[in-house]
This record gives C-alpha cells, sequence and structure tokens, in this order.
C-alpha cells in the first residue's frame, strides 16, 4: 500500500511540474538584432534595431508572398550607458528582450571614452550574449540602423549579423565579437582591430522602382590597445593585414605588371611564422608565409614561375605598406608586441615595459613568401 501512495505522489509531482517554468510569448516582446553606441555632449546615445517578427515567419515558412523586411530603430540617451538602456525601456511599448542582438556598432567617440565604462554597461545586461559582432563606423548611426537588407532577406541571415557566410567566399576581413573584446581589454601589450563598416550609396536598384539603395560594407579597422582607442584605418592602409590573418580561407589577388593586369590567382589559407632576433638588443621580428593558390583567370600569357614571383612581390609590397603605417601612427597593426610578449616575457618587460620601446623601421628585418600553385583549372600557362 505504502509504494502505491508514493507512486501516486510521484506521478502527481510529475503531472504539476510538466512545461516551461519561463515560457514567452514571442509577440509581447520587443526582440532587439542591433545596438549602437555614440558618445556626444558628456552624454551616450544609444540606437537599437528591432527585428519585425512578422517578416522572419513569413520568409521561414516558405510563404509564396514575399515579406517587407520593415526596421525599425529606436534612440536614447543618458549620462551612462545602463542609464541609457534605462530611458529606451521607458520608450519602448513592451519589455525588451537583450538576448538577440547579433551585432553591436561604435563610434570612434564611444570608444574613446574607454573600453570598461563601455564593458561595464554592455555586460549589466544578464541576457546579452557574448557572441554578437562587433564594429565601429563613422557614419551615422540612426543612417546605418535604417538600411533595409536586399532580395527580402532576413537581418538575422545578414553580412553584419552573420559574417561566417560571406567569409568563406572571401576573406576580406576578420570578425570580432563581444568575447574578443572583452578578453583584449586587459591586454595593455596587445592591439585589437575591430572592422569598420560604411555606407555605400547606390550599390543595389531595385526593378520595380528604379531606385538605388545603400548597402553596408566594411572598409578598414578601428584600432585599440588594451582600454584605449588607437585611430582609424582605411581598406587601403591595412591592406597587408589580410595576409597575416591565419583564419581567412580565400582572397583573390590580382596580378600586376606595371600597368597591365596580368592573372587573378585565388590564395587560400595562409601558414604564418614570426621570428625574433636581437632579443638582447633592440627586437627586431622577421615574417614567413606560405600560401596555396589557384589560377582563377589569365589576362596574359606568364609561366607558372612568372605567376609566383608577381604574387610573392605583391603581397611583400602590401605588407610593407601597412607596416609603414605601424610605424607612422605608432600603432601595432600586426599586433607583434602580443606574441613576443608570449614567447620572450622577460625581454618585452625590458624593452617594451621598461624602455617604452616600439617597433621602428629597421624592425622588419624580412619578409619570406612562398606560394605554391596547385592547378591552373582550365586556365593555360605560358612556357
Amino acid at each position: 500500500m505504502k509504494w502505491k501512495c508514493k507512486m501516486a505522489v510521484c506521478i502527481l509531482v510529475l503531472v504539476l511540474s510538466t512545461g516551461c517554468w519561463d515560457s514567452k510569448i514571442i509577440q509581447n516582446y520587443m526582440y532587439i538584432s542591433a545596438l549602437g553606441i555614440d558618445y556626444k555632449d558628456k552624454e551616450y546615445t544609444v540606437y537599437f534595431q528591432f527585428m519585425d517578427l512578422a517578416g522572419i515567419s513569413k520568409s521561414e515558412s516558405g510563404s509564396s508572398s514575399q515579406p517587407k523586411n520593415t526596421t525599425w530603430t529606436g534612440k536614447a540617451a543618458g549620462p551612462t550607458l545602463n542609464m541609457a538602456f534605462y530611458n529606451m525601456i521607458k520608450l519602448s511599448q513592451q519589455p525588451i528582450l537583450w538576448s538577440h542582438i547579433k551585432m553591436m556598432v561604435f563610434t570612434p567617440a564611444a570608444l574613446e571614452i574607454g573600453i570598461m565604462p563601455l564593458s561595464k554597461g554592455v555586460t549589466g545586461q544578464r541576457d546579452l550574449r557574448y557572441t554578437s559582432q562587433l564594429y565601429g563606423t563613422q557614419s551615422n548611426l540612426e543612417e546605418l540602423f535604417s538600411i533595409p537588407t536586399n532580395s527580402n532577406t532576413t537581418l538575422i541571415n545578414s553580412l553584419l549579423m552573420r559574417p561566417g557566410l560571406v567569409l568563406k567566399q572571401y576573406s576580406y576581413f576578420k570578425p570580432v565579437n563581444l568575447q574578443d573584446f572583452l578578453l583584449n581589454a586587459n591586454k595593455n601589450y596587445a592591439t585589437f582591430a575591430i572592422p569598420v563598416v560604411a555606407i555605400k550609396e547606390g550599390a543595389w536598384s531595385k526593378s520595380e522602382s528604379g531606385k538605388d539603395q545603400s548597402t553596408p560594407v566594411i572598409d578598414g579597422v578601428m584600432m585599440l590597445r588594451g582600454e584605449k582607442y588607437r585611430g582609424s584605418f582605411d581598406g587601403a592602409t591595412v591592406s597587408g593585414m589580410r595576409w597575416l590573418n591565419k583564419e581567412a580561407i580565400i582572397d583573390p589577388l590580382l596580378l600586376k605588371k606595371g600597368d597591365r593586369n596580368v592573372a587573378i590567382l585565388q590564395i587560400e589559407r595562409p601558414k604564418v611564422k614570426i621570428q625574433f632576433a636581437n632579443l638582447d638588443k633592440k627586437p627586431a621580428f622577421s615574417l614567413h608565409l606560405r600560401f596555396s593558390a589557384t589560377v582563377v583567370e589569365m589576362l596574359s600569357s606568364e609561366n607558372e614561375a612568372e605567376l609566383k614571383r608577381l604574387a610573392e612581390q605583391q603581397i611583400k609590397a602590401d605588407i610593407l605598406d601597412t607596416f609603414k603605417a605601424t610605424i607612422v601612427k605608432d600603432v601595432d597593426l600586426f599586433n607583434v608586441e602580443e606574441i613576443f610578449h608570449r614567447k620572450h616575457q622577460k625581454q618585452w618587460k625590458e624593452w617594451f615595459q621598461n624602455n617604452h620601446f616600439r617597433w621602428n623601421k629597421d624592425s622588419l628585418t624580412s619578409i619570406n613568401v612562398t606560394i605554391k600553385l596547385k592547378h591552373a583549372g582550365t586556365n593555360y600557362l605560358g612556357e
């Protein structure tokens, strides 16, 4: 009899405890997809982009009618980030969920105030995920957040929120997320690059209306050293950074001979090695890079050896141009000091910490680039 009573109690507990304790009705909440932060007149201004759940549900259900992807942008200000967030909640018509933020964008003014105020404000929202993509911008945040997606794709499938999909086809920048940002904030020996998003006018046009449509593009980086903002660099200046990106999958390279286009190569999966020398004197380093490549298109009759020579020469030139910017702006664009710190802490303390040593024109002793041409496809290589 006792076991029957125990069984009845267990069944009753299981029945009463089934279901979700913290379930939410989705239409009763506002889902933020993007967050922008600016600083002006001693106040933080935050911009929120809200997802249109109706458009997402129609696109995912396979509805024949094309959903209109309407974006809503909210704006609020406050003396601190947290007060700006609270002021935004006052303006919202529904409770806000922070866990769906896929992208954060900072202006230079926000970064110049310092990383710690930003990190305290952002991490103050407990349900915020640390996988949000990070960007910098010099464009107007309200205008940036108001750009509609093309082809009626949803915001969550766009380049800025899911960059990995596009970077598999063209690895032209290195994405970073909030976790990377916070981990590097305490490293006073490391530089950290945030991709810069800009607005390109008239990149797309809609045949129905004939109107041009702007689109967000990545062009350059904003550099941080520890907690300090060190400036913004355009894409041409930092073109050499991509060749040291170990996570790159595919990079196209247009080979030139003077003013003449020779070929287009697809450069794949770099292998990068940095060697240090003169540890007891002024530190110096050399770069050793190996790439695989395929010929995408031949524009002139050249043999394999010449293609490899031109590719190696051009990659070296890109790296040297970026290193010159490192010297002029006193910003370690290649983050070599962080590697030196890991491998040679004693020498780092002696030179960088005690004597405030910085890389100079004599620090980069050599650049060794090796290209392995896997195949030319259907292209004919000259003898």
